[in-house]
């Protein structure tokens, strides 16, 4: 059960993506992004839609083969040089919404996202990411 950085470049990268179909937070169109996390055991893929600017939440997701699964948002505070293992990121998750069908696992899945941003680190950029601690809420099931 571990979570890992992935590209989104092959034709069939791009059609797993699109298969999720997830909506943007912000353009809310179907979403178009380059990378994701996965964990292929458990079948999970978190994503970051953006935002993060002018001190606005970003916003998040962990979806399975069916679409989303977890809807979040969180701030992010970085500290350190930005160098390789140099950056320690502290995500505070503000917001989890959980769809119905999902219920059932809600407590697996707060964990997952812990997981994923946790291997997410600084903005998906492991290399720079010397430590990640997560603070969470508790979900709501909508």
């Amino acid at each position: 059960m571990t979570f890992v950085t992935e590209k989104i470049g092959t034709d069939e990268q791009r059609a797993e993506f699109a298969g999720l179909g997830l909506i943007s937070r912000i353009t809310r169109r179907p979403a178009q992004l380059s990378e994701w996390v996965v964990d292929r055991e458990r079948g999970l893929y978190f994503v970051n839609f953006g935002g993060g600017a002018g001190g606005a939440p970003y916003f998040l997701a962990l979806a399975d083969k069916d679409g989303l699964v977890l809807d979040a948002q969180a701030y992010e505070k970085s500290d350190g040089p930005y160098r390789p293992k140099g950056v320690e990121v502290e995500w505070t998750v503000e917001s989890i919404a959980i769809p119905q069908r999902a219920a059932i696992l809600a407590k697996d899945l707060v964990t997952a996202l812990s997981d994923a941003l946790k291997v997410y680190g600084s903005l998906g950029n492991a290399e720079v990411t010397k430590s990640v601690q997560v603070k969470l809420v508790s979900p709501r099931l909508v």
